[in-house]
């Protein structure tokens, strides 16, 4: 199978959505690229074509005509979750924003509408709307016009606004795309979030507390967030010393977690994560392990 860019499963999209035939000149300035690089693209989905019988694209007077059958060219392309739906703005300002959180220096908004699957035009007339969900953060957007843009704040609200993307007002479906697409950036494999399950379980029962279902996939993902930021070189700020009745769990928890991912175990990490465990749903003794409900994480 060959290697298919993202804007060329766009542009496969916009094909198989308009109904009129459109131009190299109108997709040139819809992905603002060449109409010689839309060309090439076309070339591969004639190749994409070609593997599975389906015909090939003809142009006839710059217009583009796609076999009858072209529909069908999409079971060869990766069913990636921005290749199958398309995001609404609601979902591509959620998705955006966890991309400009999570990037420790500047990135650029041709990179953030290539991880969109979308132009840059596009990003461009969401970004004032990017910028005001972001605020509602505690957070700031800063732009360079030479680096592109970053996000300026306290490494504790970033966290925090990571954890509470979950895709509101759409479908399920739509929703567990948008949780999905912000835990992949995260970069920690199945079997890391599995690790971190274990680790909080071991630590919630030694505490002689049960933590609740949604409480514990909360942490699971505060957790997953944490090791990723420590491992960019992003720490918690100083914090307050206020020990309090989880100090300890929170000790034991990211005495494992450093071990674990390499990662620097620093206090101030410590005691903001046990004010997050404070704040979560405890209720008395577990006497047994399977007590605990594991909590699948999407990859």
């Amino acid at each position: 199978m060959k290697t298919v860019k993202k804007r060329t499963v766009s542009i496969i999209h916009e094909l198989i959505g308009n109904e009129e035939l459109m131009t190299l000149s109108e997709l040139a300035e819809k992905f603002e690229v060449s109409q010689r690089t839309i060309r090439n693209d076309l070339k591969l989905i004639n190749e994409l074509l070609k593997e599975m019988d389906l015909g090939k694209i003809r142009l006839v007077g710059g217009r583009i005509i796609c076999p009858s059958s072209f529909g069908q060219v999409l079971k060869a392309v990766p069913k990636d979750d921005l290749y199958t739906y398309k995001l609404s703005q609601e979902e591509r300002i959620e998705i955006a924003a966890s991309f400009l959180i999570n990037t420790v220096e500047y990135i650029t908004m041709s990179v953030i509408a290539d991880n969109l699957v979308v132009s840059r035009s596009t990003v461009i007339n969401d970004l004032s709307k990017i910028k005001a969900y972001i605020g509602q953060g505690n957070l700031k957007v800063l732009s360079h016009p030479n680096k592109g843009l970053r996000v300026e704040g306290k490494e504790s609200d970033k966290r925090l606004f990571l954890m509470n993307i979950k895709g509101n007002g759409v479908e399920k479906e739509q929703k567990d795309i948008v949780e999905s697409i912000v835990l992949k950036q995260l970069n920690l494999r199945t079997d890391s979030w599995q690790k971190i399950r274990e680790i909080l379980y071991e630590s919630v029962y030694l505490d002689q507390s049960r933590l609740r279902e949604d409480s514990f996939e909360k942490i699971v993902l505060y957790l997953g967030i944490m090791i990723h930021r420590n491992q960019q070189g992003s720490y918690i700020e100083i914090q307050k010393r206020q020990p309090n009745s989880k100090y300890r769990m929170a000790q034991n928890i990211l005495i494992q977690i450093a071990k674990e991912y390499f990662i620097s175990h620093k206090e101030d990490e410590v005691q903001f994560l046990s004010e997050l465990l404070i704040c979560e749903k405890f209720s008395g003794y577990v006497s047994e392990k399977n007590e605990i409900t594991s909590i699948t994480v999407i990859n």
